[in-house]
């Protein structure tokens, strides 16, 4: 059996972890990745810049996380489009399509967030008309 103390560590850990990588993406939505500082998060989050930086060392770290669940599946994608000898231009047509689908079903957190404004041109104009529609 687990010692509560060590589980409510835990659960605090992982809810300011959390904390984190939300205030990162909505900072990364609305100023940018440059001009957002690592300090700018913590005190967004509500924890102090230290206990940021002993949960991501570097802004490219939380950068990493931030967007994980959203390059890794595109990765295991593009490592099984090489493996099979995909031709280049239809593997990274189906790499921006799921990437624009993704991003119409995120909703308003994909408004928000700065992955809309990596390729906007690139997504067809139907899944772009879906992104900016308010709900």
């Amino acid at each position: 059996m687990e010692d509560p103390r060590a589980r409510a560590a835990r659960t605090k850990r992982d809810r300011t972890r959390r904390a984190l990588l939300d205030a990162a993406d909505s900072a990364f939505g609305s100023r940018g990745w440059a001009r957002t500082r690592v300090e700018d998060v913590a005190q967004s989050a509500g924890v102090s810049a230290a206990t940021a930086y002993n949960h991501f060392p570097t802004k490219h770290a939380l950068l990493a996380q931030v967007y994980a669940p959203i390059i890794n599946p595109l990765l295991a994608a593009a490592r099984e489009d090489i493996t099979a000898g995909r031709p280049v231009v239809e593997a990274l047509t189906d790499q921006v399509r799921a990437l624009c689908r993704l991003c119409a079903r995120m909703g308003g957190r994909a408004r928000k967030s700065a992955l809309p404004k990596t390729l906007p041109h690139a997504c067809p104009r139907s899944i772009r008309l879906k992104m900016s529609k308010p709900r």
